[in-house]
C-alpha cells in the first residue's frame, strides 16, 4: 500500500519526539496494530485518525499529508515541544539573499532550539539562506530563525515577499509610505531597492542565524 509518504513523515516525527510506536498510538487513542499498519505497511488512515495523530505529534494535518504550506499559512505551523527545555522549529525551505526567489515552504525537517529563547505564544520557522547579498552578517548556507510577524522596525532583517511569490532576506528601512530593502554585502553588485507598501508583504523578522560547518 502507498499512503503518499505519510509513513515516513510519521516515522520521522515519532523518532524526533523519541516515541515508540506504542507510545504514539496511545497518545493518538488508536490501537497499536492500526498504527503499525499505517507506518509499516502504508495503510491510509481516516481523516479523524490523521487529526488524532497530528495532535499527538504537535504538527498540522497538512504536514502529515505532505501539503505545501504557503506563506500566508505560516502562522499555522506548530512548534513541537519535546520537553521543558527544548522545542523543535520547522525548517520550511529556502530564501535567496540576492536575486529574489520563491521560498519553497514545505516542512523539510525540524531544528532543536532552546525553549527559553523563544516566545511560546508566537510562531517561528527556519529558512536556508542562498546567495551573498547579506554576507556581512548572514552567509550562504546559514539557517535563519524567523519570527512570523509583520510588526517590524527600521534596522530589522526581514523576510519579504515580493510580487506575491518571491521571497528575499534583507535589512529594512521604513520611510513614509515606502519600504526600502538594503543588502548588507561585500559584493557591490547588490543595490538598495525601494518599494511602495502594497508591493511588499513582510513575512517575518530574523531572530538569529545558525551556521553549520558539517552536514
Amino acid at each position: 500500500m502507498d499512503n503518499n509518504g505519510l509513513s515516513e513523515r510519521l516515522r520521522k516525527m515519532r523518532k524526533l519526539k523519541k516515541l515508540r510506536q506504542i507510545d504514539l498510538s496511545d497518545l493518538a487513542n488508536i490501537s497499536h496494530s492500526y498504527y503499525n499498519d499505517i507506518e509499516t505497511r502504508g495503510k491510509t488512515p481516516s481523516e479523524k485518525v490523521l487529526e488524532q495523530l497530528a495532535y499527538a505529534l504537535g504538527v498540522s494535518v497538512g504536514y502529515l499529508k505532505g501539503e505545501k504550506i504557503e506563506s500566508s499559512d505560516l502562522r499555522d505551523l506548530r512548534i513541537v515541544t519535546t520537553n521543558a527545555d527544548v522545542v523543535l522549529i520547522p525548517l520550511v525551505g529556502e530564501v535567496r539573499a540576492g536575486v529574489s526567489m520563491y521560498a519553497q515552504n514545505n516542512i523539510e525537517s525540524y531544528i532543536r532550539v532552546d525553549g527559553g529563547t523563544i516566545n511560546p505564544d508566537k510562531t517561528y520557522f527556519f529558512l536556508d539562506v542562498i546567495g551573498d547579498s547579506m554576507d556581512k552578517v548572514i552567509r550562504e548556507g546559514d539557517k535563519v530563525l524567523v519570527e512570523h510577524t509583520n510588526d517590524v522596525e527600521t534596522g530589522d532583517i526581514v523576510i519579504a515577499l515580493l510580487n506575491n511569490n518571491e521571497a528575499t532576506i534583507k535589512k529594512i528601512r521604513l520611510k513614509d509610505d515606502m519600504i526600502v530593502l538594503l543588502p548588507v554585502s561585500y559584493n557591490p553588485n547588490h543595490v538598495i531597492k525601494s518599494y511602495k507598501e502594497h508591493e511588499v508583504i513582510i513575512i517575518g523578522k530574523v531572530i538569529k542565524a545558525e551556521r553549520y560547518f558539517t552536514k
